[in-house]
């Protein structure tokens, strides 16, 4: 299911009182930002507002509201691993209620 700007910026500012509230900010990259469009996925950038204060259960209980998870970092990192990638971004993989699927890129 395709993300265009417009559904993006609408995601984007739904989840993002929930997410500061929690202590992480929310970005948007790729080819939504972009192109203003994508057939695939919508990536988001989440990011600790404190660095000494990463409270990866507080970020998944906020984009749990909207999508569940259906790939944590180790088995993104296992598919790149297969793929001959060394690439170690934490990255999760989620699908929104509508089935749309959310790629999320963790800063540390």
């Amino acid at each position: 299911m395709s993300w265009d700007i417009i559904e993006a910026c609408a995601f984007i500012r739904c989840i993002e009182p929930a997410l500061l509230e929690a202590g992480w900010g929310v970005g948007l990259t790729g080819s939504v930002l972009i192109h203003g469009y994508s057939r695939n996925d919508l990536d988001i950038i989440v990011y600790p507002q404190d660095k000494n204060s990463q409270d990866m259960e507080k970020l998944h209980q906020v984009l749990s509201v909207v999508a569940e998870l259906k790939a944590d970092t180790t088995k993104v990192r296992a598919v790149w691993s297969r793929r001959g990638s060394k690439d170690t971004k934490r990255v999760q993989v989620w699908r929104t209620e509508s089935g749309k699927k959310l790629d999320v890129f963790i800063l540390e």
